[in-house]
């Protein structure tokens, strides 16, 4: 695919749809138009388009085409919504689609060891023996000739021709919002692809579209096609910067596979550790448990009056990634557990290591004059908070960081030490790529470097998709510990750690200017802009802070520059004047107290369907489905699946609907920190948690059928899902 993007057609492909007065929405037109304009096919019916008409109109499509959508999960689900339920569960959980095979061809041959069994097993059910590689399948639509895949954005629609040939075919309609990450007509304008006519046309169609009913129906295909001509456009402009700096895509889900492309041209993949599966048990342990994402923490709520400095981490996790060493066991490197009278000695010459530690008790009072917890815990549920009286596994120098900053709490008591057997530097190419990035400014080339660098990070930690071939969860844990220390570095620099008053992944926000240490020499500090160096930018009137990721500037009206995670900017723009009024009424001890909020969102495919699955021969029950794996207690082929639809008020189905959301904004400030507040003025301190001598669990998200079920479960009780 690579080789010849230049020569392919792209084509742009996108739908529309209306409501009906009963309330339900139906998907009424579907266009294919090249890069040239022209149209490639048309599908239209007011009554609304079958499963089977869509499918066919996507099979028709040029075969040797590239064909995108631009937010595409909204047409996915209009186009599918008549599928089975289990058909669509599946669909859209690649996961549970993946089987292991066995390595022995004697165990194959028989009718139970062909069907394969589930990944998270190191030996095969049938045979004992050890399991080869996996394979994701696809889902096999009843009573019609497709097939169908989905992942991460990207359908892919085959069809057999039986006897004939010729009506043998596959589309692959690529999602390609996810290199953008913002609206189509934004999108247009950062990529300067159309007229400023283009985009207010657009524009003022896109204001309209919960009143498409209303609205002209060839009007309504006109824009249609528009966008699908301009969508193709864009794509040829963004595979063309990519081939500019010499990354040749072969597939399209994102950024991520911007940085595919950029780890393949330097070969990062041959310097990558054992999978993790093959590693020692306890080390395996030790990993997971210390792998944690970016940390999002206030230590304050409400509104902040007087001038606040946010400080940013210049590419923080590009610059983290300079520094990871090479974990390949055919470098001659090793895993060594550090000798227990030797322990400090063995960590601080390791090449990397990681650590076991303890953060001790300490009494109520003490407690609450502990501004930040120095280092994270996971529950059973996923949950991470950063509290004290508890033990678990970092990185070392996060550890070390800890140990410097809140001396009298944290303790080594273990640890895994690498020792290298080489000097490869895997992420060598980064400072000069950054280098160039910022060189070339916010065209396509320097938009295109950009991505590659920020998605590396996710793609040592990938859990599936692409076989893995840059995951390594040594490197995906060493990258965010980086920046979590220097977040720590931040806060043990502060005059007061109470004028530290949020962390967010990269950043923090305080009422002091904190002098930030310098990045070290990665070869860019003559740039304005160094890598991993911290930018400053002042908030001269304050700031509110919600809770963890959701807070605003006080001189900032609407929406703009405001961080809303978890609930949106909009809506944390129109409510935002209730939910000030309402912290200044709130009692600070009912943490039931909040803001009532409304939202219209579209109910996708995902969202709409949730499973439970029982094993007919251990009765385990679980939430979710297992797909064509077995049993995770007993290794046996036999579960009842019941499936159950998500409903709207009315009690209607809400899948493929456009419907208000309800949901409550409260000022609860767990699980990152304590119910209890301190202070009585504009704003309160929230206490650290003690977390009563637990133990931190390891990461779930990759190896353990737990973890299929733990996201199940959430999937099953979350009440703000994101719908398509």
């Amino acid at each position: 695919m690579a080789d010849s993007s230049e020569s392919k057609v792209i084509i742009g492909v996108d739908g529309e749809g209306s409501d009906l007065p009963d309330g339900s929405h139906i998907y009424t037109y579907l266009a294919a138009v090249d890069e040239h304009g022209r149209v490639i096919g048309e599908a239209a019916n007011p009554d609304g388009l079958s499963v089977s008409t869509c499918l066919d109109f996507l099979a028709a499509l040029p075969q040797d085409a590239l064909t995108f959508g631009f937010s595409f999960g909204y047409d996915t689900t209009m186009m599918l919504r008549e599928l089975d339920p289990t058909d669509i569960y599946m669909l859209m959980r690649p996961d549970i689609r993946q089987v292991a095979y066995c390595k022995s061809k004697e165990c194959r041959k028989t009718k139970r060891g062909s069907f394969g069994f589930s990944p998270t097993f190191a030996e095969c059910p049938v045979c004992g023996g050890p399991k080869g590689g996996t394979r994701t399948l696809p889902v096999h639509i009843a009573n019609s000739p497709y097939t169908l895949d989905w992942f991460n954005g990207c359908l892919t629609v085959s069809r057999s021709g039986s006897r004939n040939r010729k009506l043998k075919a596959t589309t692959v309609v690529w999602d390609c919002f996810r290199f953008f990450g913002c609206s189509f007509v934004q999108a247009l304008k950062n990529w300067k692809v159309g007229t400023t006519e283009q985009w207010e046309r657009l524009q003022v169609m896109k204001d309209q579209r919960g009143d498409f009913a209303n609205v002209d129906t060839m009007q309504i295909q006109a824009y249609c096609r528009d966008e699908c001509h301009l969508l193709a456009q864009l794509m040829r402009k963004l595979i063309a910067a990519h081939d500019d700096v010499g990354l040749h895509l072969q597939r399209f889900h994102g950024a991520g596979s911007t940085a595919g492309a950029l780890l393949k041209s330097h070969g990062v993949d041959t310097y990558r550790g054992a999978p993790i599966d093959q590693l020692d048990p306890h080390l395996r342990n030790a990993i997971l448990s210390a792998y944690f994402g970016g940390r999002f923490e206030n230590s304050v709520i409400g509104r902040i009056v007087t001038p606040c400095y946010n400080a940013d981490i210049s590419s923080a996790y590009p610059y983290a990634q300079v520094s990871l060493p090479c974990f390949s066991p055919d470098c001659g490197g090793r895993w060594e557990r550090a000798r227990v009278d030797h322990l400090l000695a063995d960590v601080e010459r390791a090449d990397a290591a990681v650590c076991r530690f303890r953060v001790g008790d300490v009494s109520e009072s003490q407690r609450l004059d502990i501004a930040w917890g120095p280092l994270p815990c996971r529950d059973e549920k996923g949950s991470i908070c950063f509290g004290v009286n508890f033990d678990g596994w970092a990185w070392r120098d996060e550890v070390f960081a800890a140990s410097t900053g809140w001396p009298s709490l944290v303790e080594i008591v273990d640890a895994w030490c690498w020792r290298s057997g080489c000097d490869h530097q895997p992420f060598a190419f980064v400072p000069e790529t950054y280098r160039q990035r910022l060189a070339w400014g916010k065209e396509g080339a320097g938009l295109t470097l950009k991505l590659g660098l920020n998605a590396g990070y996710g793609r040592t930690a990938q859990r599936i998709g692409g076989g893995g071939r840059y995951t390594d969860w040594c490197w995906a844990g060493l990258t965010t510990s980086h920046t979590r220390v220097q977040l720590l570095d931040g806060i043990r620099l502060a005059r007061d750690p109470w004028n530290v008053l949020a962390l967010a992944t990269d950043g923090l926000i305080s009422s002091e200017r904190i002098p930030m240490p310098l990045p070290r020499d990665t070869g860019t500090s003559d740039l304005g802009k160094p890598l991993g160096g911290w930018e400053i930018k002042d908030a001269p009137t304050g700031v509110f802070f919600l809770k963890p990721g959701m807070y605003w500037r006080n001189d900032v009206a609407g929406c703009d520059d405001m961080r809303a995670r978890g609930i949106g900017r909009r809506e944390a723009g129109a409510y935002r004047l209730s939910i000030e009024r309402a912290f200044e009424q709130w009692d600070r001890r009912d943490f039931t107290f909040g803001v009532d909020v409304q939202s219209r969102r579209f109910f996708g495919l995902k969202q709409s369907i949730s499973y439970h699955s029982a094993c007919r021969r251990c009765h385990t029950y679980w939430p979710g489905m297992l797909g064509p794996r077995p049993c995770p207690k007993c290794g046996k082929r036999g579960t009842d699946h019941t499936y159950h639809y998500t409903t709207l008020p009315s009690g209607e189905r809400a899948l493929a609907r456009w419907a208000e959301r309800n949901f409550k904004v409260t000022f609860e400030p767990r699980p990152k920190r304590e119910g209890c507040l301190s202070g009585s003025g504009s704003y309160a301190r929230l206490a650290v948690r003690d977390l009563g001598g637990t133990t931190s669990v390891p990461y779930t998200g990759i190896l353990s059928p737990e973890g299929g079920m733990v996201r199940a479960a959430q999937e099953i009780a979350l009440d703000q899902p994101d719908y398509g």
